[in-house]
């Protein structure tokens, strides 16, 4: 059944939050000492002018990604704890299309490639698809998920992924349903779906499913798993 969406929110897992950001530190991290390191080595002094001058041409080029990950590690960070203690980071929210957030979204795929053999099919049904939003921050939101549901369903060898973006009358929410079939998207949308909470450490990798769910909540919204399935539903207020 739909988890009412006033219920008490799980506690959160600080160590895993602590451990998905040490993860994320480490590539960056070992990329910068590693070639600071190699940079002060006896062999490099003895290794001549070309070979120096080489490395350091690779480690200007390495470092500005590097600290960027290091930033963005920093900014999730800082965010997780602003909606932990109560002050958001959204900006003014303003009226927003569901359906252009989505297409957004699936038009520009994270930096890291996919080699995924998914096609992509959304659905809109006929209506509204306006919601209240922080746009760049709710982008961002479901970038994470939904880039995650795609992943997800690539690893399983499955070779669709819809997204339904359509109303529901109980509760009365605007929804984004993706999932591996259209059908499987409309019955999400019923009151009697089963549905369950939204695990936000299932990718112990990345800081970014917690994030979004955090970003859905403080949108009025919540995220569930399609229960036995590969998708989600992330609902949000109609306007």
């Amino acid at each position: 059944m739909v988890n009412d969406m006033s219920e008490e929110k799980s506690p959160t897992d600080w160590p895993a939050l602590f451990g998905m950001a040490a993860y994320e530190l480490a590539n960056p991290s070992a990329v910068i000492s590693g070639y600071a390191h190699m940079l002060h080595s006896p062999r490099m002094e003895a290794a001549g002018r070309f070979v120096q001058e080489r490395v350091k041409r690779e480690f200007i080029r390495a470092a500005g990604p590097a600290a960027e990950q290091v930033k963005q590690v920093r900014f999730k960070m800082d965010a997780l704890v602003r909606f932990e203690t109560g002050r958001s980071i959204l900006r003014k929210k303003v009226e927003t299309s569901l359906e252009d957030l989505v297409r957004d979204v699936i038009a520009t795929p994270p930096a890291r490639p996919f080699e995924l053999d998914v096609a992509i099919e959304i659905l809109v049904s006929a209506g509204e698809t306006a919601v209240m939003a922080d746009a760049e921050e709710l982008k961002r939101a479901l970038s994470a998920l939904l880039w995650w549901v795609f992943v997800e369903l690539g690893r399983k060898r499955r070779r669709t992924m819809h997204v339904r973006v359509a109303d529901s009358s109980e509760p009365l929410f605007r929804n984004i349903v993706v999932a591996e079939t259209a059908e499987l998207t409309q019955e999400a949308l019923l009151p009697s779906a089963s549905l369950e909470c939204f695990n936000d450490y299932q990718d112990r990798s990345r800081l970014d499913l917690p994030l979004a769910t955090r970003t859905i909540a403080a949108h009025g919204g919540q995220t569930w798993w399609l229960t036995g399935l590969i998708g989600a539903r992330i609902a949000l207020p109609i306007p």
